[in-house]
C-alpha cells in the first residue's frame, strides 16, 4: 500500500462523528455479505482440498493412541461386561457439503475400529451434499448417503450400514433428535448412552445444528430439552462436537438428562474432535463412565491440533451436570446483584467494565458480529467488587465443584471450561433471543433495564409465571447417582426475597448520562482527553485511525486500539500511539481491537482468503512484543446465531487479500470495503508494527459507556514525517 502525505490545502469536513456512524453501517453491510456470500466457488474446491485440510491436523492410520486411567482416576466400573450406545445427530451442513468434515469423522469412526461393546449410529441429514468420495468411498462395503432422506447408520466392520431410512426432516426440529434417540436405544440397548449434536454451534441464544436445506433451521436450547424430554433416554455424556456450547445455559438445559457434558467454550476448528481415540479407548475401557471418557476426547481434542497453528484457541471441559443445580442457583442469586445494581451507576458501570475484561468467546465485535459469551469464572471474579462478596464466591465454589476437568491453549490462557451469555452488544432483540433461550428472570431482567426497557408491571407478570420454574429438575438425577435421591448443598435461589427488593426499582436510564469531553492539544506536543461530564457512565477509551488521501477527502479506516493512559477516576487519558501500526507481510491492514486481556489483546483482521471473505484473528503478547497468527475464521451470522466452523491455518501458497474500509473524494460519495494489496503467505510472514512515514492520518477518540453507546471525538490531524508527528486541529 502506498501511503501518501496529505495535502493540506484541502479541508478535512468530511471526517466528522457522522463518518463514525457510516463506517457501523458499512461493517453490518460486510458482515452481511460474508453470510450471505455464494459457497459455490468453495464447494466445487471441496474434494480436493479435504485431504489436504484435515491430514494436517492429524494421521490415524500411522500413529494410534491409547488412553488409560490412573489408579487415582479409576472409579467403580460396570465391569468387563460393560457396553455404551454412541448416537451421533449429524446435521451435515456447509460443513459436510463444502468440506467433507462429516464423512471424514465418520472414516476417523471407523479406524477406531468399535468393538462389539461400542455401537456406534449415526443419523444423517442437513447436507446438501455428503461426499463419500472423501473417505467412506475408500474403505469397503460402505452404503451411500442420500441428501433427500434422513438415514440411520451403524459404523462397524470397516462399513457404513444404512439400517433405516426416513423421510426428510429438519435436523433442527426436536422431533427429528427425539425420534433417533429413541430408534437408537430400542435397536442398541446398552449399560450407558453417549449423544454427541455435530455441526455448527452458536451458543447460548444460536443453538446448534444448523441444517442447510431448512433455510439454516437450528435447535434452540429449549428444543434439546424437548428432544430429550420427549426421548426418555438418560445419556451418560452429551458431547457437543460444535462451536461455543460449554455455556451454563446449556449445562442447565441437559440438566437431569445427562450425567456429564463434554463442549468447548470458544469456536471448534473443522476437523472436530478426534474420534479415533476416544473410540479406541471404549474398546479397551468399556467399564468406563462419561466423565472418564470425557476427559479422553479433552485430551485426544487437544492433543490433535498440536503443531497444526489451531492449538492457541482451543478450549474443552467436562461438567458435572449433578452439580449444576448449586451452580444454577448461584449465579440466579448473582444476577438479583446485578439486577439490583442497575440502580447504582457506579456499581453498573464496574459491573460492566468488568465484563468487558473478562474473556469473550466467538467474535463480539461489529466487523465478525456478537455471540455475547464469556468466561463464567472470569465475569465473576471481575464484577464481585460491585456485588455481594458472598453471592459471587457462591457462584465460582460451585463452578470448581461441577466443571470436572478443563484444557486450553495459550490463547485462551482465561478460560475455566464454562461460559455464561452476557450482552456485549445490548438491544431488544439480544434481551429477545435471551428470553426465548433461558429461564434465568433475574438477568433478563437486567438486560432489560440496561436496554432502558424496565417496566414494572412487565417484571412482575414475567416473574409470576417464571420464578418458580428457573430451575429445572429433568428427569435423571436419581438414576445418575446411583439410584440414589439427590441431595444438593447449596443454597437456594430465593424468588421472593428478590422480588422484594427489585419491586420498586428505578434503573438508570440511557438518556441519564450525557457523554462530554474536551481534547487538549498541548504546547508538548502531547494530545490529551478529558472527560467533563457523564464519567460515571463511561466503560472504556480507546481510538481509532484513518488514514488520509492527498486530496484530503479520501481516507482508509486503519482500525482500532488501547494504546492510551488511563485514569478513569480523574476522566484523564493521554495518547500515547507513537505512528506505528500492524502490517502483515509488510503490508498495513485494517486491524480491530476486539479483546483487552490481561497481558495480551486480540485483533479482528477482514481479508479475502484465497478468494473467500474471511477474518484473521491476532494475538499480541504484551509480555513478548509479538504478535501470532491464530487463524482465519468466518465470523458469525448477526440473525441466527450460527458461528464458521472452519478455522483454517494459514499455509505457504495462500493468497491474502487485505480489505479496507474506505471513502473516495466527492460530497456524494459513501465509504465501502475495497481490496488493497495481496500478498503470497510464505512460512516468513510475520505481523508486526511497522512506523507509518510520509502520510497524513486521522485520530478519533472514542468513548463507550455502560449502555454501549460509543461517543467519537471530532478527529485530530497527525503528520508523520522521518518517525516524528505533527499533531494539528483540522480547518473548519
Amino acid at each position: 500500500m502506498k501511503l501518501q502525505k496529505d495535502n493540506r490545502g484541502k479541508t478535512w469536513l468530511i471526517i466528522t462523528l457522522s463518518i463514525v456512524g457510516a463506517l457501523i453501517a458499512i461493517i453490518l453491510i460486510f458482515v452481511i455479505g460474508v453470510a450471505l456470500s455464494s459457497n459455490d466457488e468453495a464447494a466445487d474446491a471441496a474434494t480436493e482440498q479435504t485431504e489436504e485440510t484435515f491430514a494436517d491436523d492429524i494421521d490415524y492410520e500411522d500413529e494410534e493412541q491409547s488412553y488409560e486411567l490412573s489408579d487415582e482416576e479409576a472409579i467403580a466400573q460396570t465391569g468387563a461386561d460393560g457396553t455404551w450406545t454412541i448416537m451421533i445427530h449429524m446435521c451435515g451442513s456447509d460443513l459436510e457439503s463444502d468440506g467433507c468434515s462429516g464423512t471424514y469423522n465418520m472414516a476417523e469412526i471407523l479406524w477406531g475400529e468399535p468393538s462389539d461393546k461400542v455401537n456406534v449410529v449415526v443419523q444423517t441429514g442437513g447436507s446438501k451434499k455428503w461426499n463419500e468420495e472423501g473417505y467412506i468411498e475408500n474403505l469397503e462395503n460402505c452404503d451411500d448417503i442420500a441428501n433427500d432422506s434422513l438415514g440411520y447408520y451403524r459404523l462397524t466392520d470397516g462399513k457404513v450400514i444404512l439400517e433405516k431410512s426416513e423421510p426428510l426432516a429438519s435436523m433442527g426440529e426436536p422431533d427429528t433428535l427425539s425420534s433417533f434417540i429413541k430408534w437408537g436405544a430400542e435397536k442398541y440397548p446398552a449399560d450407558k448412552y453417549m449423544l454427541i449434536l455435530w455441526d455448527h454451534g452458536g451458543g447460548t441464544t444460536g443453538g446448534v445444528c444448523y441444517d442447510e436445506l431448512y433455510e439454516d433451521d437450528r435447535l434452540t436450547l429449549p428444543e434439546i430439552r424437548k428432544a430429550l424430554d420427549d426421548a426418555d433416554v438418560p445419556f451418560e455424556n452429551i458431547t457437543f462436537d460444535a462451536c461455543l456450547m460449554a455455556t451454563l445455559e446449556t449445562a442447565e438445559t441437559l440438566q437431569g438428562y445427562a450425567h456429564y457434558m463434554t463442549a468447548s467454550e470458544e469456536i471448534v476448528p473443522g476437523a472436530g474432535i478426534a474420534y479415533t481415540e476416544f473410540i479406541q479407548y471404549l474398546n479397551e475401557n468399556p467399564g468406563s463412565d462419561g466423565y472418564e471418557l470425557g476427559k479422553v476426547v479433552v485430551d485426544a481434542y487437544n492433543e490433535r491440533y498440536v503443531g497444526t497453528g489451531k492449538e492457541d484457541m482451543v478450549t474443552m471441559s467436562v461438567t458435572d451436570l449433578t452439580k449444576l443445580p448449586a451452580v444454577s442457583s448461584a449465579y440466579r442469586n448473582l444476577s438479583g446483584q446485578f439486577l439490583i445494581s442497575t440502580q447504582d451507576a457506579d456499581k453498573l458501570n464496574r459491573i460492566q467494565q468488568g465484563a468487558g475484561k473478562a474473556e469473550n468467546y466467538g467474535g463480539n465485535n461489529d466487523a465478525e458480529g456478537y455471540t455475547n459469551l464469556v468466561d463464567l469464572k472470569g465475569l465473576v471474579e471481575n464484577t464481585k467488587s460491585a456485588v455481594d462478596a458472598d453471592k459471587a464466591e457462591a457462584v465460582t465454589d460451585a463452578l470448581e465443584q461441577a466443571v470436572l476437568y478443563e484444557r486450553h491453549g495459550d490463547g485462551r490462557m482465561h478460560s475455566n471450561g464454562m461460559s455464561v451469555f452476557y450482552p456485549l452488544q445490548m438491544d431488544e432483540d439480544t434481551v429477545e433471543k435471551y428470553k426465548n433461550s433461558t429461564n434465568d428472570v433475574p438477568f433478563a431482567g437486567y438486560m432489560t433495564a440496561l436496554c432502558g426497557e424496565w417496566d414494572e408491571k412487565a417484571w412482575e407478570e414475567a416473574w409470576k409465571e417464571t420464578a418458580s420454574q428457573t430451575i429445572a429438575a429433568g428427569k435423571y438425577d436419581s438414576y445418575f447417582n446411583g439410584g440414589q435421591q439427590v441431595s444438593l448443598d447449596y443454597t437456594p435461589f430465593d424468588p421472593d426475597a428478590l422480588t422484594e427488593t427489585v419491586g420498586d426499582l428505578k434503573p438508570v436510564q440511557k438518556g441519564n448520562y450525557k457523554i462530554e469531553a474536551k481534547q487538549v492539544l498541548e504546547d508538548t506536543g502531547e494530545l490529551k482527553l478529558k472527560i467533563t461530564s457523564g464519567l460515571e457512565a463511561v466503560t472504556s477509551v480507546c481510538f481509532e485511525i484513518v488514514l488520509l488521501g492527498d486530496d484530503g477527502d479520501s481516507f482508509l479506516y486503519l482500525g482500532s486500539d488501547n494504546t492510551l493512559e488511563c485514569d478513569y477516576n480523574t476522566g484523564e487519558f493521554k495518547d500515547m500511539y507513537s505512528g506505528s501500526w500492524m502490517t502483515i507481510g509488510d503490508e498495513y491492514v485494517c486491524a480491530y481491537l476486539t479483546e483487552e486481556g490481561e497481558g495480551y489483546n486480540l485483533y479482528t483482521i477482514p481479508v479475502k482468503l484465497n478468494g473467500k471473505e474471511m477474518f484473521l484473528k491476532s494475538r499480541y503478547d504484551s509480555n513478548t512484543g509479538k504478535y501470532k497468527i491464530l487463524g482465519a475464521y468466518e465470523g458469525f451470522d448477526s440473525e441466527t446465531g450460527q458461528g464458521g466452523r472452519d478455522v483454517q491455518t494459514l499455509k505457504a501458497g495462500d493468497k491474502v487479500t487485505f480489505m479496507f474500509m474506505a471513502q473516495g473524494s466527492g460530497e456524494n460519495t459513501e465509504p465501502e470495503w475495497v481490496d488493497s494489496e495481496t500478498i503470497t503467505w510464505s512460512d516468513s510472514t510475520i505481523m508486526e508494527d511497522v512506523q507509518l512515514n510520509d502520510c497524513s492520518i486521522g485520530y478519533i477518540f472514542t468513548i463507550t459507556d455502560m449502555f454501549g453507546n460509543e461517543t467519537s471525538m471530532n478527529p485530530v490531524m497527525v503528520d508523520i514525517k522521518d518517525g516524528k508527528m505533527s499533531y494539528y486541529e483540522p480547518e473548519s
